[in-house]
């Protein structure tokens, strides 16, 4: 039986267009927002529909924001008023102070992605070429690169809660491909879909990382198509190709398996997808989203964030939730919830899922 979902629809106030990002364990949501000038800031929205806006303290222009963790640590890059320029990458934490940082100064950082233990992976660029990093919670940066000099390009970086680290480059012939590394770079694996093209702006990128180490993403094929796959921890790729559109694009997916994202319809519309286990594809497409939805994130819980784009061109958020859960209700201060997790099938037995309750913090297997 198809699992359906119950939504709400948000806005920042004063906003032309909002992009929610990622949603963490408690229904926090964090993203972007354009003001009427058309620059970019970041917002949080906490699980009972509080909406705060924030900018670094050295901002200038374009903030954006990538991930959260389940403490509500929320991480992108920004334009700095002071020098050195270039974007620097950030952390707000959730008692609202900033550290703000490069992978190597004076090269533009991006902050893409942040653990439960406040490590944070991301990217930094140079001329002619890009580098990676992580920065541990006491602010230690390990930079490695996953080609000699650095790759011509790369990014979807995302680092789960056992430090797994998984990403996409772009090689000197301009082709992508996906990589992953255990050990801040020292090993690093590089991988590709069996059927991605292999000539320029073709090969692999990588779109999402669960706690479970199942990656994401999509690929290009040798006619320039694009098609989703799924790795899982053995390193076999299952194609995830909804039948309902073409270029299927997923964007993540939690630790029960369960994979968001969208496909076209039409080449100017986008619609929703939510991937069960056996490989059913749930559609949903938010009233009033004319142009398309397109999810972003979904929490272990199954709740799912994203826009949807009105018939004016106007990108409102939405959270969603599965029908007969309830939605998780919150304030800012009190961000953790009790986790709603269903349908974890043997793939993580194995992982002890920490609950967080009224009694307190305990680890139990399921």
């Amino acid at each position: 039986m198809p699992i359906t979902f119950d939504f709400t629809t948000f806005s920042v106030s004063g906003a032309t267009n909002t992009f929610p990002k990622c949603i963490n364990a408690s229904g926090m949501i964090a993203g972007n927002y354009q003001d009427g000038s058309a620059q970019y800031h970041g917002f949080f929205r906490a699980a009972d529909g509080t909406i705060m806006t924030f900018d670094p303290p050295n901002y200038f222009a374009g903030t954006e924001v990538f991930g959260i963790n389940d403490a509500g640590d929320i991480v992108g890059e920004f334009e700095p008023l002071n020098p050195p320029y270039t974007n620097r990458g950030f952390i707000r934490h959730v008692d609202g102070t900033f550290a703000e940082f490069y992978g190597v100064s004076p090269y533009p950082t991006v902050s893409w992605s942040i653990n439960n233990a406040g490590t944070v992976a991301g990217s930094f660029g140079f001329t002619g070429g890009v580098s990676y990093f992580q920065r541990t919670s006491d602010g230690t940066i390990t930079t490695f690169d996953v080609l000699v000099g650095g790759a011509r390009d790369g990014g979807g970086v995302s680092i789960n809660n056992s430090g797994v680290i998984a990403g996409y480059y772009q090689d000197l012939s301009s082709v992508y491909h996906g990589f992953l590394t255990s050990d801040s770079g020292v090993t690093i694996i590089v991988f590709d879909d069996p059927s991605a093209g292999s000539s320029a702006l073709q090969g692999t990128q990588v779109a999402g990382l669960n706690d479970a180490g199942e990656i994401v993403g999509f690929y290009y094929d040798s006619s320039g198509n694009i098609h989703g796959y799924l790795r899982d921890v053995s390193g076999a790729f299952t194609d995830i190709d909804n039948s309902i559109g073409y270029f299927t694009t997923p964007t993540n997916i939690n630790v029960a398996g369960y994979v968001v994202g969208y496909s076209q319809s039409s080449p100017i519309t986008n619609n929703a997808f939510f991937r069960e286990l056996d490989d059913t594809y749930d559609g949903f497409d938010l009233s009033g989203g004319t142009n398309g939805t397109l999810p972003q994130d979904v929490n272990d819980s199954s709740f799912i964030t994203g826009w949807y784009i009105d018939g004016s061109g106007i990108d409102i958020g939405f959270v969603g939730w599965p029908v007969g859960v309830p939605n998780v209700s919150g304030s800012i201060d009190a961000y953790l919830q009790p986790l709603f997790i269903e349908g974890l099938d043997a793939r993580v037995q194995q992982f002890n899922v920490r609950f967080i309750s009224a009694m307190g913090d305990y680890s139990e297997p399921l």
